[in-house]
This record gives structure tokens, sequence and C-alpha cells, in this order.
């Protein structure tokens, strides 16, 4: 009797098996979970497997459990089918911890598992003789597992991984820290330490603006036991705390490290479910996981601590200090004497502080007076703002003394902020409206290499490479420096947290030489393109349908950005193709975009304008009445493609959900004999003829570096 209960004990509590590891029941999720994970997650992996590959992804917990773990497993499935680079087996049950089963993988993920993992939770109610057969339990799978690893294995960490097995210290000293409490549980800045390294790619040079639960760290944590690739940056992040222990601004957030054989990935990015549908967060697991298998070489030596961020305030929280006021234009104020200008700007600094006050950390402009500026010019720079407005509020920044990216009330102005909008001959709109509702806070990050300017809203790009006008002298380009201008308009304004980045020249050269937006149609003729002569015509700087068939593309295009312009008469049909690689056979060897008068109708469908044509409906309707002309941006990268319709995001699709011919991932039917995962991922684009008139213009294409 003694002995059953000892093992009905040991049964219960997870840390016996008798009939081997048992397999977790799947996790039901939202279809809308599993589809952001499989339209965020990559479609390839960094290099191919040396050999098939098997990951054992654990979440048991003996402390702490949170709540993201099924998103998490979903996200790590999802992440190694869809890309072919490892299968997960997932389990909560320690006996697959036991030699004969471990043998079977190559890496161990610990997905937010906390406490001794290897121990039942009532130790302390067991009996002696019960308490001996957990304790050589614990002991042998500990041994186990530490076996595993010297042999050459991989150790992947996720989140809590460093909240766990406090009591083995070879577990400590394998995975690199122990967590020392979470002070922040907001958004916060990540700062890419390695933007080289190949784990950090997908987050170009940062900062990675993300809400997370950050961590900090206590020993065994060390600099030089660990390859440090992202890091809380504490120049952008609230350093005002409860709980902060640290008194070194030492925060790392993800690392790679040997120990002896042992292959460690570690990232404290993942106790929020949304974390798991991040692109970029995906696809660093996807690098720092093939690493951890032994598919991907990386540098793991430790290198010292980065010297602080280059990113500095401009805006100090308390007093105008770096500002002053705005004289003029760059034109009037260089037509100055040295005396007038000293006049003028003794007058304008007398405005600035009648009207531009400091209140709670935020500037804040009463909506009267003028403009205000930084106190020195700049050039190459990357920017950070956060602004506010009232309803009906109008305002901008200004870029080297130039307007401006716009920024007003989207209720008023449908297109939303961040645009340029004094530009003529380059687009002056942004791609999507990303504003927040009027009296919250919203983010810019802008930044200029050159002529040219990139704008993120809340995260979202919004205007993508695009060309800045030179407004006050329209035959000159933009100068090559001036002040950062924030703009009145006659209305209140908030701004806080302004911080700004000077961009190195070597840094600007690279930027130089990457691929940028040209022309696909010139406005003129149809140079570039194929089709019967006269069947389109180019007029006034509009390509117009004629009648006679398609018309194509010459150059063939894979991933990319295509925007354009287009106009319908009443029940006008057409379609953008694209990735076509028959045009004799476009329907069933390209994806097509419909194009099509579904003006008012109050719910689109597949064969609706923005659907993809047959597969995908648009989530809203939005394209405008005939005779109005339609903004689109198209996107294409791997498996993923988006499009949006006058300032909307109508389609986010993921190619490979589209496994079987005729069928669509909702159980309805489509013509194309081949699954949509399995058509070409570059061909030509087109402008398909459907007998009725329709036009097309400022049509500009970007290809996308991988």
């Amino acid at each position: 009797m003694r002995c059953n209960r000892i093992v009905t004990l040991l049964i219960a509590a997870g840390v016996l098996s008798l009939f081997g590891p048992a397999a977790v029941p799947a996790l039901a999720q939202p279809a809308e979970v599993r589809t952001r994970i499989e339209a965020a997650a990559p479609d390839k992996p960094l290099v191919q497997p040396a050999q098939p590959r098997r990951l054992l992804v654990f979440s048991g917990t003996k402390g702490f459990r949170h709540k993201s773990i099924p998103v998490g497993v979903l996200a790590l499935k999802t992440l190694g089918k869809q890309t072919g680079a490892f299968q997960v087996v997932h389990s909560e049950d320690i006996a697959v911890f036991e030699p004969q089963t471990l043998r079977q993988f190559d890496a161990v993920c610990l997905l937010n598992s906390t406490g001794e993992l290897f121990v039942p939770r009532e130790m302390g109610e067991l009996q002696s003789l019960e308490r001996l057969a957990a304790l050589d339990r614990d002991r042998e799978l500990k041994q186990s597992f530490q076996d595993f690893l010297a042999s050459g294995k991989g150790l992947i960490g996720i989140h809590a991984a460093t909240d766990c097995f406090y009591q083995w210290d070879e577990y400590g000293q394998t995975i690199g820290a122990y967590f020392d409490g979470h002070p922040w549980h907001e958004k916060v800045a990540i700062r890419v330490e390695d933007p080289a390294h190949p784990l950090t790619a997908a987050f170009g040079r940062g900062p990675l603006r993300i809400t997370a639960e950050i961590y900090q760290f206590k020993k065994p944590y060390a600099r030089d036991r660990l390859r440090v690739l992202l890091s809380l940056d504490t120049t952008l992040t609230d350093m005002n705390k409860k709980g902060l222990k640290r008194s070194d601004g030492d925060f790392a957030v993800s690392w790679v490290r040997m120990h002896g054989n042992t292959r460690v990935f570690y990232c404290s990015l993942g106790h929020r479910a949304e974390i798991y549908w991040n692109p970029q967060v995906l696809r660093h697991y996807l690098a720092g996981i093939q690493f951890a298998l032994g598919d991907l070489s990386v540098d793991t030596t430790p290198v010292a601590r980065p010297t602080p961020t280059d990113w500095k305030p401009l805006f100090n929280g308390k007093d105008l200090t770096g500002w002053k006021g705005l004289v003029g234009n760059p034109k009037s104020r260089a037509a100055m004497s040295p005396d007038e200008l000293a006049a003028e700007q003794k007058s304008a600094d007398a405005a600035m502080r009648a009207h531009w006050k400091v209140e709670n950390g935020a500037l804040v402009f009463d909506g009267q007076g003028h403009s205000l500026c930084t106190d020195r010019d700049y050039a190459d720079v990357e920017l950070l703002v956060d602004w506010k407005i009232e309803a009906g509020s109008d305002s901008g920044i200004y870029l080297r003394g130039s307007p401006q990216v716009q920024i007003w009330d989207p209720a008023q102005w449908p297109q939303g902020s961040g645009g340029l909008y004094n530009n003529r001959r380059n687009p002056a709109k942004p791609m999507v409206r990303a504003d927040k509702p009027v009296g919250q806070w919203n983010t810019f990050r802008i930044k200029m290499i050159g002529t040219r300017v990139t704008v993120w809203l809340n995260e979202v790009l919004v205007v993508d490479d695009v060309v800045l006008e030179n407004y006050w002298e329209r035959d000159k380009p933009i100068y090559a420096a001036g002040p950062i201008e924030l703009q009145s308009h006659g209305s209140k304004l908030y701004f806080k947290n302004i911080m700004i980045r000077e961009i190195p020249p070597e840094e600007a050269a690279r930027a130089s030489k990457s691929p940028t937006w040209r022309e696909l149609f010139n406005g003129r003729d149809t140079s570039g393109w194929q089709c019967k002569p006269g069947s389109w015509v180019a007029e006034q700087n509009t390509l117009a349908r004629k009648g006679g068939g398609d018309i194509w593309s010459e150059e063939q295009f894979g991933d990319f950005r295509l925007e354009l312009e287009f106009k319908l008469d009443p029940q006008t049909n057409s379609g953008v193709f694209f990735r076509t690689e028959n045009i004799r056979d476009s329907v069933q060897t390209g994806i097509e975009m419909q194009i099509l008068d579904s003006f008012g109708k109050e719910k689109a469908g597949k064969h609706d304008c923005g659907a993809i044509y047959d597969c995908l409906a648009p989530s809203r309707n939005t394209v405008r009445k005939p005779g109005e002309w339609n903004h689109a941006v198209l996107t294409c990268q791997g498996s993923r493609i988006t499009v949006a319709l006058n300032g909307e995001k109508i389609i986010d699709m993921n190619l490979n959900r589209w496994t079987e011919a005729h069928r669509n991932p909702d159980g309805t039917k489509n013509k194309f004999r081949t699954p949509y995962k399995d058509m070409p991922r570059a061909g030509f684009i087109g402008f398909q003829d459907h007998g009725k008139p329709v036009w097309y213009r400022n049509i500009r294409i970007k290809p996308l570096v991988d």
C-alpha cells in the first residue's frame, strides 16, 4: 500500500510516467490568432537544415503560468512547419527528459517554463520515502538533460526560461542568467546592439519600439560570458520604475553563447500573446532556433557593452533649451544681413516663450503665435516624436526647414497623417492611415537620408523612401541641412519624447545603394510595357485602356511594393496581375488584385474591388465612386501579400494557407488548379482589359530585399 501511494503521488505530480511521455492535446486557437501567426511567420528558413531537425518545446510550469503559452506553442509549430526548418514536439510531461526520449531531439526549447520543473508541487507534503523518490527522480532527469546538452545539442529559452531551476547551478551557468524582476511592462525601446549579426537582421539598426515585459537579470549574468544581441535602450525608456536593482543600466533582452558544446539562444520577449505574431520577433526566433539546432553558424564571442546610444534628446522635458523661435524660411533667412537676422530672431524668441510652454513633461503650443525650431541644423537624421492633437487640429514636422511630414485630424482629412504634404511631383499622401483617435498620443519615427524620407506612424510604415521636395525653391533639391521645425497652424498641439539620431556617412552610403522607388510608367508612352499597338495609350500622364488586350511589364518582379492610382467608369471591371509566370495564361499562373466598380456595396466579396480575386475578400469596401481616383499600395514579400486601398489596409494574406487546388482556407471553392502556396513567387505585372474603360497613373515600384 505504501509503495502504491508513492507511485500514485509521483504520477499525479508529473514526476513519473509509466507509459512514456504524454503528448499535450492540440491547442485550439481562435482563427484570427492562427491567421496572424501564419501571416507573420517567414516562409523559408535562413539556411537549409543539414538534416531533418526535431525540436522539443517544453512549457511545463511549477511557478507562475503565462496565459500566452498556447499562443507561443502555436507560433513555434507554425514557424517550424512553414519554413521547413524543424519539426516541433510539444510536451508538459517531464518524462520527455528521460535519456531514451530526449536523444530523439536536436534541441530543447523551454517556453515560459517556471519553477523547479522536475519536482512535484506537493514536495513539502510528501513523506520521507516519497521525498527521497522525488529527489532521485529530479537528479536523474537533471543528469539526463545535462548529458544531452553536453553532447553538442542546443538550448533555447523564451521569456521565463530564466525563471526556473534556481536550485540547479549548472542550468543557470548554461542559460547565462537568472530572472531578477520585471520593472517594465509597457512600450519600451529595444536597442539592436549588433545590427550585422545574423540573428538581428530582422530588426535593422533599430530601435525596436514594442510593448513587452522586460526582465532584469542577476548572476550568473555577465557580459564577458554572453554575446548580447538586444538590450533595453535606457535613453528611450522610463528609468524611474520601482523594482530597479541594477545600477549599471545593463538590461539584456536577447543573447547567444556557447557553454562547452551546448549552443544557447535566449530571448526575453515572450510574455504577451501579440509577441508571437510580430514578424521581426518570429524571424529573430527562427534565426536563434536554427543556430541552436546546429544549422546556422554565428559568432558567439562575448563583446563589451557598447558605448551609450547615439540617440539624443531634442527636448529635455523641462524647458525650451535647444529650441528657438522660427524666423522666415531658408530662402528668406539667407537673404537677411546678420543684423537683420539677429533682430528677427530676438522677436521670434519672445513670441516662442509666450506661446510654447512645458507642461507635465510635454511641449505644449497654445494655438497662437508661430512655429519653433531647433537651434542648430541637421542633415541625415532619424527622429522619434510623440505628438497629440485636438479635434480639427493641423500641424507638421519640417525637415531641413522644409514642409513637411503632415499632422492633422483624420476625421477631417481621411488620408491620415505622415504624408509629405507639399510634394507635387512625388507622392504626398501616406500609403495607409495609421492615426490614433484625436486626443491620444501618436508616435512618429522619421528617417531622412539624402533627399528621401521614410515615415512610420504608430509602428506602421506610411511613407516609404519618398523624395521630399523643396517647397521654397521648387527648381532646386531639398537643402543639404536645416533645422527641425514643429509647425504652428492655429490649433493647440502637444509634443514629447523628441529624440534624434544623426546618421553617420557610412550608414547613409549603404542606404543609398539599397533598392529605391522607380517609375514603372513614365507618363509619356508605353515604354517598358508590352501590349498590342493602340490597345493602351498614354494620355495626360495616365495609362488608358482603349481595348484589344491586357498590358504587361517587360520586367519580372518577385518581392516588391507597387503603388498606383486608378479610376473607373460605371460597371468597369479590370485587375492588377502580379507574379504572373505566363501572360498567355495569366489567370492560372498569376495572382490578381481585383479592380471593379463595387462602390457603395455594404460588404465586399472575393470578386469586389481590392480582393485577391476568387480567394480573399477585402476586409472593408473602400473603393470610391466612378470618376474619382483611388490610391492603392500592393506589397508582396515571400508568402505575404497586403493591399491598402485609399488609406485602409484591406488585405493581409498568407499564400501558404492556400494548400489545395480549387479551394480556399474557409472551405469555399476557387477556379485555380494550382494551390496558391505553389503559385510562382516572381513574374510579370499587368493590367487587365475586361471590356470597360479604366485608367492608371503614378505607377511606381520598389523591389524589396529580404
